[in-house]
């Protein structure tokens, strides 16, 4: 008798641990992806820190598939190469928005696009010279941009060898200003807002007829990011776009 309760509650332990780790893989499957750490660079009207207070268009879209996924809010601001180089080097890390170009193409994992952008050239409004054709432009004009933008390899591929590079696009706008470079790589949508924020007045820089390149720009994920994260934030996003707010976003 002894012998066959122990028996029993052997078999009713097995079942226990069977059912227990069953559940557990189930939780596992439904749970929340793994936490990631978010870096982007100071890029109005995308992204702002306004002394510690993050906002901005790209900042509320990612913040909307946090919240859909139950995933903390882990985004910081940093300059861009050092924002790439953590996304690059750190496992759980990912950095928004970031052109997906053929070069960076097998160094991330990507979900998107978040949203759109052209970047153009930019003159100064002293400058009397009218840019419809990017032809007219000598290739040792002196062009300032970000390092480690699109644009660089663009332009240097293109032949231009008078490339001024920046630590970001403040830094370029800087370098125009002060009539130390002929042009500038600029995004449009963001000149305004980095004028504003730089004291400057809104017509100091004048957008030119030349336009470098359309983009889709992503959020890139550590490499070693699984697939199945990956997928979890892809269709958080693809959930965000159908709301009405991501249509005015993008209006």
């Amino acid at each position: 008798m002894k012998y066959h309760t122990a028996i029993t509650r052997l078999l009713n332990l097995c079942i226990s641990m069977a059912l227990a780790l069953t559940l557990i893989g189930v939780a596992q499957a439904n749970s929340a992806p793994p936490s990631i750490q978010f870096y982007s660079e100071h890029f109005p009207p995308f992204t702002i820190d306004d002394h510690g207070d993050i906002h901005g268009e790209a900042v509320d879209l990612v913040r909307k598939m946090m919240l859909l996924l139950n995933h903390p809010d882990t985004i910081k601001v940093k300059p861009w190469a050092r924002a790439y180089k953590r996304a690059l080097r750190d496992p759980n890390s990912a950095i928004f928005l970031i052109a997906r170009t053929p070069e960076r193409e097998n160094n991330f994992k990507w979900v998107g696009p978040l949203m759109q952008d052209r970047i153009s050239l930019c003159q100064h409004k002293n400058d009397q010279n009218q840019y419809d054709d990017i032809n007219q432009l000598a290739l040792d004009s002196k062009i300032a941009l970000p390092r480690g933008y699109p644009e660089q390899a663009v332009l240097t591929e293109m032949g231009f060898n008078q490339l001024r590079l920046t630590n970001n696009p403040t830094s370029a706008i800087n370098m125009l200003l002060k009539q130390r470079v002929s042009l500038i790589s600029c995004s449009p949508k963001a000149l305004w807002d980095l004028l504003m924020q730089n004291a400057t007045p809104t017509d100091e820089i004048q957008v030119t007829g030349i336009d470098l390149y359309h983009v889709d720009l992503y959020i890139a994920f550590h490499h070693q990011t699984s697939d199945a994260t990956i997928k979890q934030w892809q269709q958080a996003l693809e959930q965000v776009k159908a709301s009405s707010e991501y249509i005015e976003l993008n209006d």
